[in-house]
Parts: structure tokens; C-alpha cells; sequence
């Protein structure tokens, strides 16, 4: 999964409630078994917002995979399966982002989502 929000966006919640987002939708909506996203080594928020927050485990680095301003970088893989996944959407802050997938995704609360991948092994 992958996700990015607006900066003004940012340190308010949107990240946890669209990860938590996300991830019910590849569990209970696709029925995957594990899903997955890479991160930058220096998105420190991005980590507690997916481990501590959603329950994902950090599970290694992918080394100098991703070209970015001419320099090779590395991206940090974290991952959770179905059954530590304890969705959906439980811990919705009040006026939070607490839609379902098939109402479609708040872009002017949450910011700009520019990809959703999710996979199943």
C-alpha cells in the first residue's frame, strides 16, 4: 500500500485513518492474506504511524532500489497478514475519516492519495 498526504494535511490523524483505511479494504474488502508498503528510511512518522498505530511489522530494507534525484535510495519494507489485522476502522477519532472504500476516499480531508497498491502473497 501507498499513500501520500498534503503537508498541511499532515500531524493531524489523516495517515493513521488512511492506513487503517487501506488496510481494511485489502483484508475485508480483496480478502488478501498480507499486505505490504515501502517507506523512506528518513519517514520516522510514516514508521509509527504503521507500526505502532496500524500494526505493521518493519521487515527489512530493500537497498538502493528506488532512483530519486539522481542518487540510488533505500526503502524500508513493513508488512502485516490477516490474521494480526484487528479492522476494521475501530479507532476512528471523532469527525474522523471513517468511510467505507465503496463511499469512496475524502481527498480534500485526507490530501492527495497518489497510490494504492495492494498485494498478496
Amino acid at each position: 500500500m501507498g499513500f501520500a498526504l498534503r503537508p498541511a494535511s499532515c500531524g493531524v490523524g489523516y495517515g493513521l485513518e488512511t492506513a487503517k483505511l487501506l488496510l481494511d479494504v485489502g483484508f475485508d474488502d480483496l480478502g488478501r492474506h498480507r499486505v505490504w508498503g515501502a517507506r523512506s528510511p528518513f519517514d520516522t512518522a510514516f514508521a509509527r504511524t504503521v507500526e505502532e498505530a496500524a500494526g505493521m511489522v518493519e521487515e527489512g530494507t530493500i537497498r538502493k532500489h528506488v532512483l530519486k534525484a539522481g542518487k540510488w535510495r533505500d526503502s524500508v519494507v513493513h508488512a502485516i497478514l490477516d490474521r494480526e489485522w484487528h479492522g476494521p476502522l475501530s479507532n476512528c477519532a471523532a469527525g474522523g475519516l471513517c468511510v467505507r472504500w465503496c463511499r469512496g476516499i475524502r481527498t480534500d480531508a485526507i490530501g492527495l492519495i497518489l497510490a494504492v497498491t495492494v498485494a498478496s502473497l
